[in-house]
């Protein structure tokens, strides 16, 4: 599921206008490798009816949307969040049995090596 939504992602061209790198964590210490996104699974969870299992599965997914360091670190941030909030909020990913629906957004700023990030999280339903 994660290497699907990773492909998916990449195939956004509002994304890869900014990056080509999404990689799971931890994000590199070369800042030259910046503008990325990195990603994780934070939570799994199975869907049961009285009879077992219903074949449905959730997952919440933290992506990371980090901007390059200097001035225009937090625009480029934010343009990237944008970019993954639209395509994955209430989105099945074509010829997939993968619902993606976003959480929540929110903004942060790495203080040791001073550049912004915006979080977008996930719940990616799987059928």
């Amino acid at each position: 599921m994660i290497e699907v939504l990773r492909q998916y992602l990449l195939a956004q061209s509002a994304i890869t206008a900014i990056t080509s790198k999404v990689i799971p964590l931890p994000a590199p210490e070369s800042l030259s490798e910046y503008p990325l996104i990195t990603y994780m699974v934070s939570s799994q969870s199975r869907n049961y009816g009285l009879s077992g299992s219903i074949g449905e599965n959730a997952a919440r997914i933290i992506l990371r949307c980090f901007g390059p360091k200097g001035n225009e670190s937090y625009d480029s941030a934010k343009l990237l969040s944008r970019a993954v909030i639209a395509a994955c909020d209430g989105v099945q990913i074509p010829g997939q049995h993968i619902w993606l629906e976003v959480l929540n957004e929110n903004d942060d700023f790495d203080t040791n090596n001073l550049i912004n990030l915006c979080t977008v999280t996930l719940r990616v339903t799987t059928w």
